[in-house]
């Protein structure tokens, strides 16, 4: 049964004589569609895809008919229940009648005619109720020569494909945003709906998808061509019909990156085609791996703190392997890494652009997706300009509509200092600055009208308004397009706003978060969470209803919630054991449904405190920063325990492999918290005047640890978002905070110091300009002033400075006055090693000077230091991954192309994509555009798209010197349809 039949997630309604069993499986099945070949792309579409979910499904030959026109679908539907096929008359099933399906669209008048005769009142009644342009419906009855037909018939052309999504749901398919599932070829085949059963889908929010957030690695900053359009394919499958995305702005601190989303200037800074001149850009970048700024030069790596310039061919234990580039991130800057002039500046900014421009144009085409983009205002403007706000509103709506780009929604984003982050509600309204924002709308407003824009205008961002008037842009905007939206506050864990309820619904959109950057780089489950607030989203009557999200597999359940209850009638209610049930069911088996239920449930959603899980997040640091060093309590570790003896239970080899992943990325949380811990006692030990006896065998547990750790974490790759992951423990970690920990063990000075409280002074700090030039670390739990002290002696400065609990800093002078704080300030947070001492608060420091006596030199030798370091080598499973299998391609793109990683020990000595019917390719390792090298084990390859046609299956093997082979998938083949509309 299909997901949203189990959940009630659509109204099962019994028409006519009493439901009785589908009989005719055995038959061959006639699926009729209206509409010529070519001649829409979504009628050809759901045409195409009916006929592959049904063939897959219900194991059975399809035979297409695709009718130019309504009446001669209906005629061709009378004589296919009449006659059958003439080339079937032999067939199981005696007369040779066959099972029909039809799929077609309210308009089609002479289909519905036909299918009226056959259940006259009831029939009807069906296609009256679809008001909504996504509703659909599944129908099945019998015709009055007894054949079995089944009807999915959708309001428009987009609903009849969703009506096919739908139907293949109740066959047994499942749909995520990293592809689909479907039944094992082991299992028995389907049954065809209940004949006198009809299945009424009608959509509580009229716009329903995501809200991905760039700035991080693990999200759409690192979203290849390929993953594009793969995620609007698997969007459509969900029933998903928007994203809408942010833009990190301009920023007045010198030497920080806006993101290249949306281009800020004047109309004379691009040309017709929207490209941007190098006179009009300025330095903007997606998060990349490496950068090529000088030592030393005033620029930060994006918004990831503590992330340092590393080489991908550097990483360790293998993850080397998953990276086609030295200099990894968006395909719009692999030729440039990290631009540093503003003709690079300009080309990222244009590559963004005609990236966005054909993902947009494919989601609107191929699956009805519409996109929205936006910048945050006040809108800051380029650096050394002239141009007024209004003239900068009209360069950069007048770009949009030169690129052509395809969007709804132009959003206007509040920052996250209009949020209380105490109550997570917004500024009062007393405060100038929203007032300030009406008129900024005004001005956006009028200058979308003057370039001639045909996209909506709106507001979205870290609260819906003022604290104490939160429909506040709702009064003050009349504009009854203007959408009013917002992310739902304190990173998601207060539900959507009230205020809603006391909003034109029809403009109003919900943000819940479907994880949060606190716990970027770990495992997070919030299905409980994403029901309770989609539940109120539509209490209150919003119209929208998008998810929050970075990742795509690591989040498959709860956005799973989200479409699902996007859809619900609420009959029966929605529940997280019911979710969790379906979930389990169809991607691990039945008969251990139960159990992973009731073990992901004990891991998902809130505990009573803010901002905390029932994942524990000991360890965890924002955004895929440095990981918190600290000692972990043994009763605070995630047991994993539950999931392991659940998956020892787990049958057949692709629910195996599934689980498996699962599994494996609660082990990789579980070591994150153990690395966290070994690297809090190896911090000690680097600051302890007198290197401890333990020092070197911690240190090896904790590179044995961080090695298991990746390894965890390799073995779950599945997406881009796992290569965020990864590249942000690469990049802020082991070459960051650990390695540092590691050096200092090495030969020093050991030291006895005393504070000097004579000579102290409170001052302010910036992790953008930092007040003291060295940094001795970021977060250790052994700070007290004087381990901060000794650490400063070491390197010869005489000041120390403590700040967060955690961090030291050395400098040579006090800081200037006009840094001065009271001195009270630096007492808001204790030392993490000494609770009695005073260590300064956020971005605020306690310096002090300090006398010290040498005790003379210990330390680990340089060999024992070098080999603490992780190995570069694979020491986990090999298998083979494609991160963005796609399941629809177009006639019009010119190769289709298949990307794919070996993991392994040693590179395979060949690598094959095997296309059923054609020639066997061999793939070719992908090299760097920058250097040429191969600096990787990913490998790509293709076949012109010309050559093939319908729908087909491909497989992906890999042979190793020792005789080893590989494939992917392991035992079914990929299936992909190719879409030839022009």
């Amino acid at each position: 049964m299909g997901l949203l039949a189990i959940l009630g997630c659509a109204a099962a309604v019994l028409v006519g004589n009493a439901a009785r069993p589908q009989q005719l499986n055995a038959a061959p099945i006639a699926l009729v569609t209206v509409g010529a070949p070519g001649e829409s792309v979504l009628t050809d579409l759901a045409a195409t895809e009916a006929r592959r979910y049904l063939r897959l499904l219900l194991r059975r030959p399809v035979t297409l008919h695709q009718s130019a026109t309504d009446l001669e679908a209906a005629h061709l539907l009378e004589s296919l229940a009449l006659h059958g096929h003439p080339d079937e008359s032999d067939t199981p099933g005696g007369r040779g009648k066959r099972t029909v399906v039809v799929v077609a669209t309210r308009q089609h008048a002479a289909v519905h005619s036909v299918l009226s005769k056959w259940n006259r009142t009831h029939y009807s009644d069906g296609i009256q109720s679809l008001r909504s342009q996504d509703a659909h419906l599944i129908h099945s009855l019998e015709s009055n020569t007894g054949a079995a037909v089944i009807a999915c018939v959708g309001a428009s052309p987009i609903a009849a494909l969703y009506s096919v999504y739908s139907l293949s749901e109740r066959l047994g398919a499942r749909f995520y945003l990293h592809g689909e599932v479907l039944p094992s070829s082991t299992s028995p085949p389907r049954t065809l709906p209940a004949i006198g059963v009809r299945h009424q889908y009608t959509p509580k929010f009229a716009v329903r998808g995501l809200q991905p957030f760039h700035d991080f690695p693990m999200g759409p900053d690192w979203w290849q061509p390929q993953f594009w359009k793969a995620l609007a394919t698997n969007m459509a499958k969900m029933k998903l019909n928007f994203y809408g995305f942010h833009t990190y702005p301009i920023k007045p601190t010198p030497g920080t990156n806006a993101e290249p989303l949306v281009w800020v200037g004047p109309t004379s800074g691009y040309n017709s085609t929207g490209h941007v001149s190098p006179d009009s850009a300025y330095d903007t970048s997606w998060y990349q791996t490496e950068d090529f700024w000088a030592a030393g030069t005033n620029h930060t790596r994006g918004n990831v703190p503590g992330q340092k310039s590393v080489a991908t061919s550097t990483f360790c234990c293998g993850a080397s392997q998953v990276f086609s580039r030295d200099c990894y991130g968006s395909e719009a800057q692999a030729d440039i890494c990290y631009p540093t002039t503003k003709t690079e500046s300009a080309t990222v900014l244009n590559n963004a652009a005609d990236m966005l421009v054909q993902a947009f144009q494919w989601g609107a085409t191929y699956a009805g997706v519409n996109a929205a983009v936006g910048v945050e205002f006040p809108l800051q403007l380029p650096p050394d300009t002239t141009i007024s706000l209004q003239e900068a509103y009209e360069g950069m709506f007048g770009r949009t509509v030169a690129l052509r780009l395809n969007i709804s929604t132009f959003w206007l984003w509040t920052n996250e200092g209009v949020e209380d982050h105490g109550n997570g509600k917004g500024l009062p309204s007393n405060n100038p600055m929203w007032a300030e924002l009406v008129a900024e709308i005004k001005v956006a407003q009028a200058a979308a009208k003057a370039v001639g824009a045909t996209f909506n205008l709106g507001t979205s961002g870290w609260c819906l308004g003022p604290g104490d008037d939160p429909a506040f842009f709702d009064k003050e905007i009349q504009d009854p397009s203007f959408i009013v939206s917002a992310i739902n506050g304190r990173l998601g864990w207060l539900p959507p706003d009230p205020a809603f309820a006391q909003m034109n619904g029809n403009r109003s959109w919900a943000i819940p978060w479907m994880e949060d950057d606190l716990s970027l780089n770990g495992a997070e489950l919030w299905v409980n969470r994403t029901l309770e607030h989609a539940a109120l989203a539509n209490k209150y009557g919003t119209s929208g209803l998008l998810g929050l999200t970075w990742r795509t597999w690591e989040t498959a359940p709860q956005i799973s919630a989200l479409a699902t209850a996007a859809w619900s009638t609420g009959d029966p209610p929605l529940t997280d054991l019911g979710l969790y049930t379906d979930f389990c069911t169809a991607n691990f088996g039945a008969d251990t449904a139960a159990e992973c239920a009731a073990r992901f449930l004990e891991v998902d959603s809130f505990t009573s405190a803010w901002p905390t899980s029932k994942l524990p997040r000991n360890g965890q640091a924002c955004c895929g920063g440095p990981m918190t060093a600290g000692v972990v309590k043994a009763t605070d570790l995630l047991n994993v325990s539950g999931f392991e003896a659940w998956l020892a239970k787990v049958q057949g080899v692709e629910a195996v492999e599934r689980a498996t992943q699962w599994v494996n990325l609660f082990r990789y949380h579980r070591h994150a918290q153990l690395v966290s811990n070994a690297s809090a006692y190896v911090g000690i030990a680097g600051q302890a005047p007198t290197l401890p006896p333990w020092a070197l065998a911690q240190a090896l547990n904790m590179s044995a640890l961080y090695t298991e750790m990746i390894t965890l974490l390799l073995e779950t790759a599945t997406s881009p978002g796992t290569l965020g992951m990864i590249a942000a423990h690469e990049g802020a970690n082991w070459p960051s905070a650990f390695n540092a920990s590691v050096k200092n063990l090495a030969p020093r000075n050991s030291a006895t110091c005393t504070v000097d409280p004579t000579h102290s002074g409170c001052f302010a700090d910036s992790n953008t300009n930092r007040t003291f030039p060295h940094t001795a670390w970021l977060s250790n739990a052994a700070t007290t002033q004087e381990t901060c002290a000794v650490a400063c002696f070491q390197v010869n400065l005489p000041l120390a400075a403590v700040e967060f609990g955690v961090a030291c800093f050395c400098g040579a002078e006090m800081p200037p006055a006009g840094l001065s704080r009271p001195v009270a300030a630096c007492g808001q947070m204790k030392c993490r090693g000494d609770p009695a001492e005073d260590c300064g608060a956020a971005d605020i420091m306690l310096v002090y000077s300090f006398t010290c006596v040498n005790n003379g030199t210990n330390g680990l030798s340089p060999s024992q230091i070098r080999s603490i370091a992780p190995p570069h080598t694979y020491s986990g499973h090999p298998r083979l991954v494609e991160m963005a299998p796609r399941s629809v391609v177009s006639a019009l793109e010119p190769i289709f192309t298949v990307e794919i990683t070996a993991l392994s020990a040693t590179p395979p000595t060949q690598v094959e994509l095997h296309i059923a019917g054609h020639t066997v390719l061999p793939l070719a390792v992908v090299p760097d555009p920058i250097t040429k090298r191969s600096v990787s084990q990913v490998y790509s390859g293709g076949l012109p798209t010309n050559q093939l046609s319908g729908d087909f299956e491909y497989w992906v093997t890999a042979t190793f010197a020792t005789g080893d082979a590989l494939r992917y998938p392991t035992v079914s083949n990929r299936t992909v349809v190719v879409v030839t509309t022009t």
